[in-house]
């Protein structure tokens, strides 16, 4: 009896779960009368779609939110696929950044033209033998040289040599050879076709033939002069490169003769009043090349 006592007891206590399992539905059988109802409502499942004669409409999965785009670089703009969100990412407008100014450093350019002399009429004689006109053939031509300095865009300094041979007034064979000294001022220098005027002196000298009558017909003695003037003109530089450039220029110079015998033997004697000058005045045509370094 002893031994039948823990028997008893685990019966009594292990008799109700044995009679709620005898109750449930044996595997294999169709027991859905017999199940107990739950207290709690069944949980649908979201996959399971309802049938079109349900009321209730189906509880859809929550949607699909795609991860966004990834950081666009800076002033570029990306379109994700159609469907999603569209990102534009622009860059803010800026200020252009200052244009580079270029320092100026000074150099030096050589200048070489051809050059022709337009020689006015003239009312006075050579050394007081008159001439009714004259000659038709009045005019100088020659080559030239200058060494010029550009110290600022504006403004440079010019030192040329001329030569040049021709007629003068008179018709005399006349041979010169001229230095001169002058300002440059480009007004417009940052242009490919500058504009500039001129202003200087110059100091030139002169080989003249003069004819002479003499006993048996007529000869010619060999004249020396000497000047000093000043001149004013303006003129054009085309800026083919920073190193090479063509201009042209027209310069006009007064002067007036400087060697011993001018006060002696003028230059010019009216042949109507007597009066004599040994100032004279003309205008100067220039054209040529210029090569900077």
């Amino acid at each position: 009896m002893r031994s039948l006592a823990p028997v008893l007891a685990l019966t009594v206590v292990f008799a109700p779960a044995l009679a709620s399992a005898q109750q449930a539905c044996p595997p294999g059988r169709y027991c859905e009368e017999q199940e107990a109802p739950s207290a709690e409502p069944p949980v649908e499942d979201a996959q399971v779609e309802s049938s079109p004669a349900s009321p209730e409409p189906p509880v859809a999965a929550p949607p699909h939110t795609p991860p966004p785009p990834p950081a666009a670089p800076r002033g570029r703009t990306i379109v994700v696929p159609p469907g999603a969100r569209v990102i534009i990412v622009r860059q803010p407008e800026l200020a252009p950044p200052p244009p580079v100014q270029r320092r100026w450093h000074p150099h030096w350019g050589l200048n070489l033209r051809l050059e022709g002399v337009s020689l006015g009429a003239s009312a006075y004689a050579a050394n007081g033998e008159e001439i009714d006109r004259p000659d038709d053939r009045a005019g100088m031509w020659g080559l030239g040289a200058s060494l010029r300095y550009r110290f600022v865009p504006s403004f440079a300094l010019d030192f040329g040599l001329d030569l040049l041979k021709g007629r003068d007034y008179h018709g005399f064979e006349r041979t010169e050879n001229a230095l001169s000294a002058s300002m440059l001022w480009f007004v417009n220098p940052r242009s490919a076709v500058q504009f500039y005027l001129l202003g200087g002196f110059s100091s030139s000298a002169a080989r003249v033939s003069v004819p002479w009558p003499q006993d048996e017909g007529y000869g010619a003695d060999l004249e020396r002069y000497s000047y000093f003037g000043a001149q004013l003109g303006m003129g054009l530089e085309f800026r083919i490169t920073r190193r090479y450039s063509l201009n042209t220029d027209v310069v006009g110079f007064v002067r007036g003769r400087t060697d011993a015998a001018a006060s002696s033997r003028p230059e010019y004697v009216s042949p109507v009043t007597g009066q004599t000058t040994n100032t004279s005045s003309a205008a100067l045509f220039r054209g040529g090349m210029t090569i900077y370094w």
